[in-house]
């Protein structure tokens, strides 16, 4: 298990593991619309904009690669934090989180 700094070569795995884990467990509650909204969110482009503005962004790497994703906006709000469907219910978004407090500038931080 390894939990880093995200670089630009992971914007595709993470892209898919976020868009993965949202199809699978959010996407039947939404209308079209909020699903196409969310793949826009979670596009490579959207990702890598995102890169150099006030995030703290990091994966959680397996033998597999990345099978998690955290970010925290502007240190006050988790902007997203996805795990792959099947490394679910294992510690890895815990661990994300335990990760990414540390660079709070907040009490209180937001979902």
């Amino acid at each position: 298990m390894l939990i880093r700094k995200i670089n630009s070569q992971d914007l595709d795995r993470i892209s898919s593991v976020c868009i993965d884990a949202f199809m699978e467990s959010v996407a039947p509650t939404l209308q079209e619309k909020g699903i196409m909204t969310f793949r826009s969110i979670a596009s490579i482009e959207s990702l890598k904009s995102r890169i150099d503005e006030d995030n703290e962004m990091f994966v959680y790497e397996d033998n597999d690669g990345v099978i998690g994703f955290i970010e925290l906006k502007e240190g006050r709000h988790i902007a997203m934090l996805f795990v792959s469907p099947g490394s679910q219910m294992k510690g890895v978004g815990k661990s994300l989180l335990a990760t990414v407090l540390p660079y709070a500038k907040s009490n209180i931080i937001t979902v």
